[in-house]
């Protein structure tokens, strides 16, 4: 089980719900959030969000819960689509070059988007 996995069957437990109402609440069938739940299928960010909405998870929780989602895939898929070419071009860079940051410039470029995120609300 993923780290994502583990957080949703334990939320659910503490909710007192089943995996098919928890399924049935954001849209999915219960097989496919049983495959979440297991580290089996990777969830999409729509998907993500709904959990996320459903649960009430805000703030600092959500994001925390919306990185844990991301970690648990085995790939991370972004859509360019409504992008700026600016955004496009940014996104590129740092797929291309991410491997060779330091830790540093890491948790640098982590801070100035955890600033914007706190800005956005």
């Amino acid at each position: 089980m993923t780290e994502l996995g583990i957080f949703l069957r334990k939320a659910r437990i503490d909710l007192g719900i089943s995996l098919r109402q928890m399924a049935a609440a954001v849209s999915i069938s219960p097989a496919f959030l049983s495959s979440i739940e297991t580290g089996k299928k990777d969830v999409t960010s729509d998907v993500i969000d709904s959990l996320a909405d459903y649960m009430k998870l805000f703030g600092s929780d959500r994001t925390d819960f919306q990185v844990m989602a991301v970690r648990s895939n085995s790939e991370l898929k972004v859509s360019l689509k409504n992008k700026t070419q600016e955004e496009v071009d940014t996104f590129a860079l740092l797929a291309r070059k991410i491997s060779g940051l330091t830790e540093e410039d890491l948790g640098n470029i982590q801070s100035i988007l955890k600033k914007s995120q706190t800005m956005e609300k």
